[in-house]
């Protein structure tokens, strides 16, 4: 762990200097005649005006900052060769150009711009199964919904909107898989986000596992009680499974796990599941994707999770799984006869905006092998 801090705060350090490096050359640029020795303390003054409003009040400002010089990297990565290819003068436009800063500012907030319009972007993620276990000619269909973090990206209206779609495709069950409100939700978004959901149509109901935003971990002063948040989703009619079962039918049982980060000591699978037959099939239910190895284990067939957001914000994604954070960061894999899928959400956490993945909801047809 303390070598992890150690780490992290010299990538920091690293960090700031390319930025104070990068503010310098570009003052210098545009204010050519200022001294050096000004312009540095300009660039140190700059610098330290971009931490304090980062770490005050504009959080965002960081993925700003680091996607410009990101690209100011890229940019100076490949002026290097340019200026032993080119001829003098091209070189002497190109380093204009790297010098000045614009380029790379351009490119972070055009991207980020990007994000912002794809985080709204919602997406419908269909994915086909198959089984070996007896199940019926029809099969089932599952609408999964996770990440809604309310309050950010929907309002009331928007969230009706997509309830109504999910709908209208005739899900047996629906899953709502954890973090559908968070820390920012008010009392009364929270409770305008459940009635919502409750009215989702499906033939056999509408199904809750707790995610690590839900309960408010994360806030200093709660909009709402962890009691009247389960009060509020068990009033629309919605089920929650905390390590607890629920047969749906004879042929379908439902495994709805608490969070770990909510709960570490909470019971393993095999414990939950007891003398449940393993002929039925088998959904799992778990905000975050861990435990693929013990689920399939214990007989799951199929585990539907949420958490990552796949990244939210390029390149996060990419470093899930390597850190053991994730056993998937997104999408769908098999193993043997087990399953998985992770949905990277409807919306998003902490900033409207989405430079990595979609934001989706997603339906699963289950069907018997032929």
């Amino acid at each position: 762990m303390r070598g992890m801090f150690i780490f992290a705060v010299g990538v920091l350090l690293l960090f700031a200097a390319y930025v104070y490096y990068f503010i310098l050359r570009s003052a210098r640029f545009w204010l050519p005649k200022v001294r050096k020795g000004a312009a540095a303390l300009l660039a140190a003054l700059v610098l330290a005006c971009l931490i304090a409003i980062t770490v005050l009040a504009v959080q965002w400002l960081l993925i700003v900052l680091f996607y410009v010089m990101l690209a100011s990297i890229v940019i100076d990565a490949v002026g290097l060769p340019l200026k032993r290819i080119l001829p003098e003068k091209p070189t002497g436009k190109w380093e204009c150009i790297r010098k000045s800063g614009l380029l790379p500012v351009t490119a972070a907030v055009l991207f980020m711009v990007f994000g912002y319009f794809n985080i709204y972007n919602v997406h419908v993620t269909e994915y086909r199964l198959e089984t070996a276990k007896h199940i019926r000619p029809q099969g089932y269909r599952v609408a999964l919904i996770s990440d809604l973090h309310f309050g950010l990206t929907f309002d009331d209206a928007k969230l009706r909107e997509y309830c109504a779609d999910i709908s209208a495709r005739e899900p047996d069950v629906v899953i709502l898989c954890g973090d559908i409100v968070d820390e920012r939700t008010t009392a009364e978004e929270m409770r305008a986000a459940f009635e919502a959901l409750g009215e989702i149509k499906s033939a056999c109901g509408i199904f809750y596992v707790i995610g690590n935003h839900d309960v408010l971990n994360y806030a200093r002063a709660p909009a709402f009680t962890e009691m009247e948040l389960m009060r509020t989703i068990e009033e629309n009619g919605i089920v929650v499974l905390r390590d607890s079962l629920y047969a749906v039918n004879d042929e379908l049982t439902l495994i709805g796990r608490d969070d770990i980060s909510e709960n570490r000591s909470r019971k393993a699978t095999a414990e939950i599941l007891g003398g449940e037959e393993r002929a039925k099939y088998l959904l799992l239910l778990d905000h975050q994707p861990l435990g693929f190895a013990e689920n399939a284990a214990a007989g799951a067939d199929l585990q539907l999770s949420g958490h990552t957001h796949n990244g939210q914000i390029w390149p996060l994604a990419h470093f899930y799984e390597p850190l053991g954070t994730a056993d998937l960061a997104y999408g769908h894999v098999k193993l043997n006869d087990f399953q998985a899928i992770v949905s990277s959400g409807i919306a998003g956490w902490g900033y409207p905006f989405r430079t990595q993945g979609i934001s989706e909801y997603v339906i699963i047809d289950i069907h018997k092998a032929e």
